[in-house]
C-alpha cells in the first residue's frame, strides 16, 4: 500500500468535492425548472449542450479518468466498471447473435475497448480479453443463451469478478465496498424476483447456488411476504424498505445504502475509498440528472432518485 499516495488522492478528492451536488442540491433539481436544472449543473462543470444520456456519459468520463489519474494504483479501482464491462460483453454477445446491422451503445466508460471486445466475440478467442473477463466470455460464446438467460448469468458473473478483483487490491476498505455493492445488486434481483413472481430457475441462474442465496430464493419464490419475512431476522431496515417500497424505489434505497457504505469507509485518510466514494457518488448523480430530465412530470420520478437514500 502507497499510504503517502493514498493521503495526496483523498486530499484531491475532497478538494473536488465541490463538484458533486450535496444534499439540499440534489432535492432543490426536483422542484426547479429545466433551465434552472441546467444552469445549476454548469455551475458544477456539466456540459449541458447535448441530451440528458450525453451529459451523464461525458460526466462519468471525466470522474473515471479524474480518480484513475491520481490514485496510487489505478488497477484497485477495476473492480468500479465490472458493470460496465460485463454489460458490454451482453451487448457485444447478443449483438453478434441477432441479425440487427447497428452497432450497440456501448456502456462507458469501461475498461476494454468495445472494438477488442468485438474482434473477440467475432473470433471467439477469449485470450484477447482481461483475465477477468476470459472465462465469462467464453462460457457466453461456446453456450448460446436466450438473452435473458444470457444477462441474468452475467451478472452473476459480474458479481464475483468484483470481488475477486476489490480482494486483488490489497485494501480491506474496497473489499468491504466491492461485497456491499454485491449484496445489493442480490438483493435487488431478489426484490424483483418476489414482486414478479419469477421461479427458482431463474433466480438460481441469476444468483447462483448454495449458502444464504438458496434460503433466501426459497423465500422469495413464495412471494414478497416470505422474502420481507427472511430478511426481517437479518436486517429489519432492510425488511421495512421491501415491505413499503416498489422494486424500482428499493432498487433506489439499496444502491443509496452502498453511496453511504462507500463514504463511511471513505472517513480513513490513508485509503483508496475515497476515489471510489467519489465514483459512485458522480454515477448516482448522473442516474439522478437523466431521471430528473426524463419528459413529464418530475415528481413520479423523485422518489427513484439515489441521492436522497444516501
Amino acid at each position: 500500500m502507497n499510504k503517502a499516495g493514498d493521503a495526496y488522492a483523498v486530499a484531491a478528492v475532497r478538494a473536488r468535492m465541490e463538484r458533486l451536488l450535496s444534499a439540499e442540491e440534489a432535492a432543490w433539481l426536483w422542484t426547479a425548472d429545466e433551465p434552472a436544472v441546467k444552469r445549476a449543473l454548469q455551475n458544477k462543470g456539466w456540459q449541458t449542450d447535448r441530451p440528458a444520456e450525453e451529459m451523464a456519459r461525458a460526466r462519468r468520463q471525466e470522474a473515471w479518468a479524474f480518480v484513475t489519474s491520481i490514485a496510487p494504483d489505478a488497477k484497485a479501482l477495476r473492480f468500479l466498471l465490472m458493470p460496465e464491462e460485463f454489460c458490454n460483453v451482453f451487448l457485444c454477445t447478443a449483438w453478434q447473435m441477432g441479425s440487427g446491422e447497428a452497432g450497440p451503445v456501448w456502456a462507458r466508460p469501461c475498461l476494454t475497448p468495445p472494438g477488442v471486445l468485438t474482434q473477440a466475440a467475432k473470433e471467439k478467442d477469449e485470450r484477447r480479453l482481461p483475465g477477468y473477463l476470459q472465462k465469462s466470455a467464453q462460457a457466453a460464446w461456446q453456450t448460446p443463451r436466450p438473452g435473458p438467460a444470457l444477462m441474468r448469468w452475467l451478472q452473476r458473473e459480474k458479481r464475483a469478478a468484483m470481488i475477486r478483483l476489490a480482494d486483488k487490491s490489497g485494501s480491506p476498505q474496497l473489499s468491504t465496498l466491492a461485497r456491499a455493492m454485491a449484496q445489493a445488486e442480490t438483493d435487488k434481483a431478489l426484490m424483483y424476483g418476489a414482486v414478479y413472481e419469477q421461479d427458482k430457475e431463474e433466480l438460481l441462474e441469476r444468483l447462483g447456488p448454495g449458502g444464504d442465496n438458496a434460503r433466501a430464493i426459497e423465500a422469495a419464490v413464495r412471494g414478497p411476504r416470505a422474502l420481507c419475512a427472511f430478511w426481517q431476522a437479518q436486517d429489519g431496515e432492510k425488511a421495512l424498505a421491501a415491505e413499503t417500497m416498489s422494486p424500482a424505489v428499493f432498487e433506489a434505497w439499496r444502491d443509496g445504502q452502498v453511496l453511504k457504505t462507500a463514504w463511511m469507509l471513505a472517513r480513513d485518510s490513508f485509503s483508496p475509498a475515497a476515489l471510489a466514494a467519489y465514483w459512485l457518488q458522480t454515477k448516482a448523480e448522473t442516474q439522478e440528472v437523466c431521471l430528473r430530465l426524463l419528459p413529464g412530470e418530475p415528481a413520479h420520478m423523485r422518489e427513484r432518485g439515489r441521492l436522497q437514500y444516501a
